[in-house]
């Protein structure tokens, strides 16, 4: 008689250790099923354009020449109040792919010391295809020194547009 109750309580373990996996079995079912990353789940979903990846050297990849920085007539009554500046140039794309958004950071040196007295950034917005040059025209906000100054730039971004 001890042996049938010995297997008694092994057959009601084995019974609810069956039920308890059917019975989560039963309730993963009925939760909504995601697809594994990177695996298509079949639906016709818009998928989210990738983010456009940036050059990898854009001061040896982007040649910026013939530029100008004319102080505007215009003015701000309010916020950010230096001085509106207008830049002017163009940017030569040197790779095998068209860009956009073009990063430019302009400096303010004073002559004497070398100090950089302020800088700004522009970004010039403009797709630019492979091996060729756009025109371009940027306001920035900067302030120059009181005594002489010079001012310098770099191209220090820009995104590389995605082929077709």
């Amino acid at each position: 008689m001890a042996e049938t109750n010995g297997k008694t309580i092994w057959l009601w373990i084995l019974i609810g250790c069956v039920a308890a996996v059917l019975l989560s079995r039963w309730s993963d079912s009925r939760k909504p099923i995601q697809p594994a990353e990177g695996v298509s789940s079949g639906a016709t979903t818009a998928r989210p354009t990738p983010a456009p990846s940036l050059l990898s050297d854009p001061s040896n990849q982007l040649e910026l020449f013939d530029l100008t920085m004319v102080k505007s007539s215009a003015y701000r009554l309010s916020g950010d109040l230096r001085p509106i500046y207008i830049v002017s140039g163009r940017i030569k794309n040197a790779t095998g792919f068209t860009v956009k958004d073009v990063q430019i950071q302009v400096h303010i040196i004073r002559k004497a010391g070398g100090l950089e007295v302020d800088s700004s950034r522009l970004t010039v917005g403009t797709p630019i295809p492979a091996l060729e040059t756009i025109s371009f025209r940027q306001e920035i906000q900067i302030q120059p020194s009181q005594s002489a100054w010079e001012w310098t730039y770099e191209p220090i971004e820009a995104k590389i547009v995605p082929g077709p």
